[in-house]
C-alpha cells in the first residue's frame, strides 16, 4: 500500500478533534506560527524544533488554542506556562 493510500490516523480516530494548538513566536520581529498540532505537547515540541533549527533567528513565545472553524484564539499559554513541556522535549531530544 502506497503512503497516499493509507487512511489518515486522525480520520480513523473515534474522537472528534475540536481544537488546534499553534506554537507562536517571533522571527525577524514578526509574530509567526511555528507549529500546529492536535495537542499541546506536539505543538510545543515542533515549535522548539523550529527554534533550534533556526539557529536563534526564531524564538518560541506562546501556544494559542483555536477552536476549529473559528478565527480567534480560544486560549493561550506563555512560554513560561508550558515550560514543563519544553523541559520534557529537551530531555527526550538531547539526553536519551
Amino acid at each position: 500500500m502506497k503512503k497516499e493510500d493509507k487512511p489518515c490516523p486522525a480520520c480513523e480516530s473515534q474522537e472528534e478533534v475540536e481544537f488546534l494548538y499553534m506554537g507562536m513566536g517571533y522571527c525577524n520581529d514578526h509574530m509567526v506560527c511555528m507549529s500546529v498540532g492536535y495537542n499541546l505537547d506536539y505543538a510545543v515540541k515542533k515549535a522548539m524544533q523550529f527554534e533550534i533549527a533556526s539557529g536563534g533567528k526564531a524564538k518560541f513565545e506562546s501556544v494559542n488554542e483555536v477552536r476549529i472553524g473559528d478565527t480567534e484564539k480560544f486560549g493561550s499559554w506563555s512560554r513560561e506556562a508550558v515550560r514543563g513541556y519544553i523541559k520534557s522535549f529537551l530531555h527526550n531530544e538531547y539526553l536519551d
